[in-house]
């Protein structure tokens, strides 16, 4: 049998090498970080770490277990579960078969689940749980994978399940297919706004141009340590706390629910961060909450230490007033803050959508190196990046990566001769959505280009703006352009905002439709001693004074008609479940306008 163990051994463990497809750098990283921890999962309020040495026997013997079971080279496989190490663990098996590995997300529909597993034509489903298993064996009749659903978990009337092909593959060990390096390794299923969801094919070769560039990009070494909390059904979250881990040989703990995360930045003390905006910003309005109940000298501190380590980021030469404020800060306050995340972080990822630059200021002012990167499951990730190694500039989202090109389409019709559609000629780009080759041909230009479908301009330095996206931008009455997501993502940084959305499509002007984080909103009454019950909440002066102060903020780099002059707050969550949000929290306008269509007719009254 071809085993990792027996290939010829690394003579620098440190070096970060480049491969050309994702189980070659999964078993040399197995082999040469054999004693290292990998995943820890957290089993009665502690972790448990696998080894990469018996995450590389795991595989192996999986890998064996599945040809055995009938998968071979080509074939899709499905994986309905959020992340734990079994997901890792089935997804590197797939890879040795040359199948393609097909994630969905535990929070999608069955109807959701069925479309994506006929469409994938997928030959069995790996499932997280007893439920899913339920649902999904009630929808597997005469389907390609009909007797193969294998659950992660124990299932009492299951006939297969996740150890029994790991103790077949023991008992009939096989050889590991020939990667084709251009072949197709996985699909993930993206979540549009509307219509079905659209599976987007990467082969090795694209995700393994990520993979390099961003290990090449980064200081990250296997002593380093990350917490797992985003989804790897996202192309953000799979190469950040799944592959990322093989081409450095540093090791994550599996977060089992977000409400713990605070506790587990405390446990684990991670050096690497990776996140998506609304998690930072929520570290943000729980540090500046805390200083806000500080006295005045302790608030004055803060931010005066703030101001000082900014500047002395930036280059510039402190007074002594400075240094010395800086020096206080940073023994008194600065510490503290940075224990809340752990006490060791040095290095923080972003990317999915805009990260406010007050927020990367006040992360660089504590020290945290912050990246942020642009991009799309169509082009595997990044496009862009900004900041680690790479040049930085607030407000942007980086030059292009290594080897990608940007190109500004000024043929769109936005109001302005500055923007226009972005465009990316990658190493990553896609090789095409699966089943849907009319699709491909219009989201690709002649030469290869994909059109991500977002605004964007170029400044002389070749830093990349996004100002917006192209489907949503819409016209007033008056013919006047406006771009809702600047603004929007403006406003859910606030922190009693859970959601929000502009409108005024052949409107005379904007309205804003807020959806409170109604837990806070009430924390905050309580605190307040403001006696207004929830079904008032819109109507009453002080929360609108509040919410009305937000939006003006929001809007501050706003031009003067795309400003909203009216707003109805909401308590509706805007989730998943109902109906509002995509598994990726992409905001479903026409269900929202669905919903609130006599609320927005009043507004305009």
């Amino acid at each position: 049998m071809s085993s990792f163990e027996n290939l010829a051994p690394d003579q620098n463990t440190d070096q970060k090498l480049h491969f050309t497809d994702l189980v070659a750098m999964q078993r040399r990283a197995c082999r040469v970080f054999a004693q290292n921890p990998l995943y820890g999962t957290k089993i009665d309020n502690s972790f448990v770490w696998t080894t990469f040495g018996d995450f590389g026997h795991s595989v192996e013997q999986l890998r064996s277990g599945l040809l055995s079971f009938g998968i071979k080279k080509g074939d899709a496989v499905g994986i309905i579960s959020g992340n734990r190490l079994e997901w890792a663990v089935a997804a590197y098996a797939i890879y040795g078969l040359g199948g393609v590995c097909v994630p969905l997300y535990e929070t999608q529909t069955p109807s959701e689940w069925e479309y994506i597993l006929d469409d994938a034509s997928v030959k069995m489903v790996f499932v997280a749980s007893c439920d899913i298993y339920r649902k999904v064996s009630a929808m597997e009749k005469d389907k390609t994978y009909e007797g193969k659903v294998v659950p992660f978990a124990r299932v009492d009337n299951a006939k297969y399940s996740y150890q029994s092909l790991i103790d077949l593959g023991k008992n009939n060990p096989a050889e590991m297919a020939v990667i084709d390096p251009k072949a197709p390794a996985g699909m993930i299923y993206t979540s549009g706004t509307t219509g079905n969801p659209k599976g987007v094919v990467h082969s090795h070769d694209n995700l393994m141009y990520m993979i390099n560039t961003f290990g090449d990009s980064s200081e990250i070494r296997g002593t380093d340590r990350s917490l797992s909390f985003l989804p790897w059904a996202h192309i953000f979250g799979q190469i950040a706390e799944v592959h990322l881990l093989f081409q450095a040989g540093n090791s994550a703990a599996l977060v089992a629910d977000v409400n713990d995360l605070l506790d587990d930045l405390q446990t684990i003390q991670p050096t690497y961060l990776y996140a998506v905006p609304r998690v930072y910003n929520k570290i943000y309005d729980n540090v500046l909450g805390k200083m806000q109940a500080q006295p005045s000298v302790i608030q004055s501190l803060f931010s005066s230490g703030m101001d000082a380590a900014w500047k002395k980021r930036q280059g510039g030469a402190l007074s002594l007033k400075e240094k010395l404020m800086l020096m206080g800060a940073e023994k008194l306050l600065f510490t503290k803050i940075k224990q809340l995340l752990g006490g060791k972080l040095t290095n923080a990822l972003t990317g999915a959508s805009a990260l406010n630059p007050e927020i990367i200021k006040f992360m660089l002012s504590l020290g945290i190196d912050v990246a942020e990167g642009y991009g799309a499951s169509e082009t595997s990730g990044a496009l862009t990046l900004s900041g680690w190694s790479r040049p930085f500039k607030l407000g942007s989202v980086g030059q292009a990566i290594p080897g990608t090109r940007l190109v500004i389409d000024h043929n769109i019709d936005c109001g302005t001769d500055v923007e226009g559609e972005i465009i990316g000629y990658s190493p990553a780009n896609m090789l095409h959505y699966h089943n849907n080759e009319a699709l491909t041909k219009t989201v690709f230009t002649e030469d290869g280009g994909y059109r991500t479908g977002d605004l964007g301009r170029i400044d002389d330095e070749g830093f990349l703006f996004v100002t917006g996206r192209v489907k949503e931008q819409y016209k007033l009455e008056n013919g006047k352009f406006v771009s809702p997501v600047k603004i929007e993502e403006q406003l859910k940084l606030k922190p009693y905002v859970s959601q929000a959305m502009l409108h005024g499509i052949n409107r005379p002007y904007n309205i804003m439709i807020v959806s409170l984080d109604v837990g806070l909103m009430q924390e905050r009454i309580e605190n307040a001693e403001i006696n207004c019950p929830q079904e008032q909440w819109n109507t009453n002066p002080v929360i609108r004074q509040l919410i009305e102060a937000d939006i003006e903020e929001a809007c501050v780099s706003a031009k003067g008609y795309e400003k909203p002059r009216n707003f109805v707050i909401v308590l509706d969550e805007w989730t998943t479940e109902t109906g509002i949000l995509t598994p990726t929290m992409k905001l479903k306008r026409r269900s929202v306008l669905e919903k609130y269509q006599a609320v927005i007719d009043e507004l305009y009254s």
